[in-house]
């Protein structure tokens, strides 16, 4: 099945459960976009690299971006009324945020088929409130969509980053976390700076995700490896995580302290600018583009 294929069948599915020709899949030049109301989605995907070799890219982040909506100009007043919440409206239309993360989700597994493979995996972050809007079964939607492009859901990390509606809504996001774990789905918890793992550490014993995404911290802290106030929190949690199981990813590593921050406490993935600037151009993320229009999709 090509990529313009899965786009139509795609497209074919949204129109049959809104009940009208509500197509907001668009194939251009190799990449797939979604249309949003005035919004056009589409997909950066950041390497994830094994530290040991940088050269060897484990799976990739998914990163939404927006631009002006050119397409389909028709549809947005329609798109609008499915998708956002009316002006002034206080209560969270769950509906809502829970097409619009299936749209963004759909967009970004079908850019990533060019440039995945059998072990690889997408990481996927879902609003919490996705989460909570939805009751039961988590995971079994989008585990069509997986399934249809030729991947299986542990090819797929379901993110969530630290917010304060996990403290509010504490046993709804683990009750929905655990559910797209009983489908096969990775999790991990973006924590973001360190400052932020106190708070949720008993989230993460509970959970115990897969991964644990955390943001290297700034080069004004000079030597990383010799701050010893630093080094001994990413060490405490480093063996938090490790003894659940799951796995540190240091993320937006820039600066070669950094690095040798990573390297010295035993993070086994990474990723960030300073990786990109040391491999080599990866041939499935350059030609990405030209990979996506001629890809054999016929595994799948």
């Amino acid at each position: 099945m090509s990529l313009q294929q899965l786009v139509d069948y795609f497209n074919d599915r949204f129109a049959q459960e809104h009940s009208f020709d509500f197509r907001p899949l668009v194939l251009q030049a190799g990449s797939v976009s979604g249309l949003f109301g005035k919004n056009r989605l589409d997909s950066v995907l950041t390497p994830v690299r094994e530290r040991a070799n940088p050269s060897f890219i484990a799976g990739h982040k998914a990163k939404l971006v927006t631009s002006p909506n050119f397409f389909h100009q028709q549809q947005t007043f329609e798109i609008e009324n499915l998708l956002s919440c009316e002006p002034g409206q206080q209560k969270i239309d769950f509906s809502s945020i829970i097409n619009f993360d299936r749209l963004c989700r759909t967009v970004h597994l079908l850019n990533w088929l060019g440039v995945s493979y059998r072990n690889s995996f997408l990481c996927l972050e879902v609003d919490p409130r996705h989460i909570i809007g939805v009751k039961h079964h988590h995971g079994t939607y989008f585990e069509e969509t997986v399934l249809h492009c030729g991947l299986e859901t542990k090819n797929v990390v379901i993110s969530l980053s630290a917010s304060g509606i996990h403290e509010v809504h504490h046993h709804e996001l683990l009750k929905g976390l655990n559910n797209y774990r009983d489908c096969g789905y990775k999790i991990a918890l973006n924590i973001g700076h360190l400052i932020s793992a106190d708070r949720i550490l008993n989230l993460i014993k509970l959970l115990s995700p897969d991964f644990v995404c955390v943001t290297a911290p700034h080069e004004n802290y000079g030597n990383l490896a010799q701050h010893s106030t630093l080094s001994s929190a990413l060490r405490q949690l480093q063996e938090i995580v490790s003894s659940l199981g799951g796995e540190i990813v240091f993320q937006e590593v820039t600066q070669p302290e950094q690095d040798l921050c990573a390297t010295q406490i035993g993070f086994n993935f990474v990723q960030g600018a300073y990786y990109e600037k040391l491999s080599k151009p990866n041939a499935g993320l350059v030609s990405h583009k030209r990979q996506v229009r001629e890809y054999s999709y016929a595994n799948y």
